[in-house]
């Protein structure tokens, strides 16, 4: 199969995404701290960057997390002097996404900060080269990339934050129900009726054509103790799933799904923008009820000084059993 659409498309939309990073950090480096401005501005940018295409747009809002959140802050949030920033977001054209979140320091004088953001970058480019690489007598699988990005990490003086997951995508999702999936430094949780509700890891088949988020969270290890805890936090950020919206009752649920389902498809959007009347708010819920509608998590870290992040989007192809990897 040809793949020269599909590299260009997630090339370019690799491009958007690196160059409204760069504006958002100048911003920020010229003295703009509320970050809810800051946001704003990054999706204007990007949506200007992304006007040369016929068929494309946000695939995820511009977020940025400081310190030890990964994910939406809620508002009012202020950068101070010596934060660790991390600016995440995604783009698609013709509906092909291109991921991308990358960490960094105010305070470019502390070492530790500067030795791991220089080992997400080798982890990154040595990934590639590895799958490149691979000469083993066995097929290649997503435990390998796994297992190869762990072990890489291994006294470098940082830790893969725990259950971290590489969702592979598809044209149009960021992820679903029958995405593959790579889980990082995977520990199991389980709730009080003592089931399971933690990613279990599973080792995956590569197929040709498959395109992986990769997702590299990584934290001090000297900071790893039973005092670290992972914590879920609200999120204003939905998207609509695959259930069929025969099972929405009310007209203002019917109504509200076709309105919003046209502008998002089954990309992440703000639900306060979309619950503009009470009909809205009232069919809104009922999506999210019947599970049309779900939410994207935010996490913190407790008890730990910062979380350092690199996201990017991978393209295997397989020829015969041999693999080859794009990075974008």
């Amino acid at each position: 199969m040809e793949y020269n659409t599909l590299i260009r498309d997630l090339n370019e939309g690799a491009c958007v995404c690196d160059n409204t990073y760069k504006h958002i950090k100048d911003l920020i480096h010229c003295g703009e701290n509320n970050i809810s401005i800051l946001q704003s501005l990054g999706d204007e940018f990007c949506k200007m960057e992304l006007k040369k295409y016929e068929r494309s747009g946000i695939a995820h809002p511009l977020k940025i997390s400081i310190n030890n959140y990964l994910g939406y802050l809620p508002e009012n949030h202020f950068i101070k002097e010596n934060d660790v920033i991390c600016i995440e977001m995604s783009v698609h054209i013709n509906g092909n996404i291109s991921y991308f979140a990358q960490s960094f320091s105010n305070n470019n004088s502390n070492s530790y900060i500067t030795k791991g953001l220089k080992l997400l970058d080798k982890l990154s480019k040595n990934l590639v080269s590895f799958i490149n690489e691979y000469d083993e007598e066995e097929e290649l699988v997503t435990d390998d990339i796994k297992i190869y990005l762990e072990n890489k990490i291994l006294d470098k003086s940082y830790t893969l934050v725990e259950n971290s997951i590489c969702h592979q995508q598809f044209k149009d999702y960021l992820f679903n129900e029958d995405s593959k999936y790579i889980v990082f430094n995977p520990k199991k949780y389980y709730d009080t009726n003592d089931y399971l509700i933690s990613p279990e890891n599973i080792n995956w088949e590569i197929d040709d054509g498959d395109v992986f988020t990769i997702n590299l969270n990584i934290i001090p290890s000297d900071f790893i103790s039973d005092k670290m805890k992972i914590i879920k936090y609200d999120s204003d950020l939905y998207y609509f799933t695959n259930m069929n919206k025969s099972v929405l009752k009310l007209d203002s649920s019917k109504n509200y799904y076709n309105t919003y389902f046209k502008s998002y498809k089954h990309f992440p959007f703000y639900i306060k923008h979309t619950q503009i009347s009470a009909r809205d708010k009232m069919g809104s819920n009922e999506c999210i009820n019947k599970f049309l509608l779900d939410k994207i998590d935010n996490i913190k870290v407790e008890n730990v000084p910062f979380i350092l992040t690199k996201k990017f989007t991978i393209l295997l192809t397989k020829k015969d059993s041999k693999v080859k990897c794009y990075s974008f």
